[in-house]
């Protein structure tokens, strides 16, 4: 499992060796397994829809699981955004995770109001707009400036690896024609997720660029270290059914404040 710092906020992502984690129970049995969850703790799941619904949390919903005695809350969406005010007793007590095969994770943390927002950033949320979505939330819930923001890009589909037969549907969009493009020698075309975000990040948002941390893995070619979907996908079509089903398996990424 690795395991990273953004100042209050600990971000735990597993890897091939720790197991397949489609299962939410299995994240909260593996973290308490590592001692990182204690029985106390509230797991909140974000089961993902690759669309661009964004999720807020709140003390006040914590609250009401629990009184039922409920420790895992499950919701659905591809972003999701704490809005903890101070002196809130979840805070620190919640772990906040989502599932991934090839997908970005994308972590915000805001120093000064200590919220997070975690974002699936895939192909289709970041072409449905989620991270201008998620950007102005932050803004209006934190009150907060690109200056008090840290930022997370963990392992995913590189550009190297990411590439299709078929063009895609969003290659003739303005704000993808940059990052989509065809290559010469092979015919296959080629996207850049990490160079969407980015752009975003510090041309439009205006995010000094030492506070981004960008892991740089590439799932899709790291298959001993982590699962991919895509390279499960091209086993499949090879007829390899055996390596197929070993390769798609799901990673997890959890937060929590320290």
């Amino acid at each position: 499992m690795l395991t990273f710092s953004l100042k209050n906020l600990n971000i735990f992502i597993s890897q091939r060796a720790d197991g397949d984690f489609r299962q939410t129970q299995a994240v909260e049995q593996f973290l308490a397994s590592r001692q990182l969850a204690k029985a106390d703790d509230q797991f909140v799941h974000l089961q993902l829809d690759n669309k661009d619904q964004v999720l807020v949390l709140d003390a006040k919903q914590l609250k009401s699981k629990q009184k039922s005695k409920q420790t895992s809350l499950l919701l659905t969406g591809d972003a999701i955004l704490s809005d903890w005010q101070k002196g809130d007793r979840q805070a620190n007590k919640t772990l906040i995770s989502m599932v991934l095969g090839d997908c970005f994770p994308l972590i915000f943390f805001d120093q000064k109001s200590q919220n997070m927002a975690m974002i699936h950033a895939g192909w289709e949320p970041l072409y449905l707009n989620i991270l201008d979505e998620v950007w102005q939330q932050m803004l209006e819930l934190w009150q907060t400036k690109a200056e008090h923001l840290l930022v997370f890009l963990g392992p995913g589909i590189r550009a190297k690896s990411y590439l299709v037969k078929k063009e895609p549907r969003q290659s003739q969009h303005p704000a993808w024609k940059e990052y989509i493009k065809k290559q010469k020698k092979t015919g296959l075309w080629q996207i850049d997720l990490p160079a969407f975000i980015k752009n975003h990040l510090f041309d439009i948002y205006k995010l000094p660029k030492e506070q981004l941390i960008d892991y740089q893995l590439d799932t899709y070619a790291s298959p001993t270290k982590f699962f991919s979907y895509r390279r499960s996908q091209e086993l499949l079509a090879a007829g390899n059914k055996k390596a197929a089903q070993s390769a798609n398996g799901r990673f997890f990424v959890s937060c929590r404040l320290l």
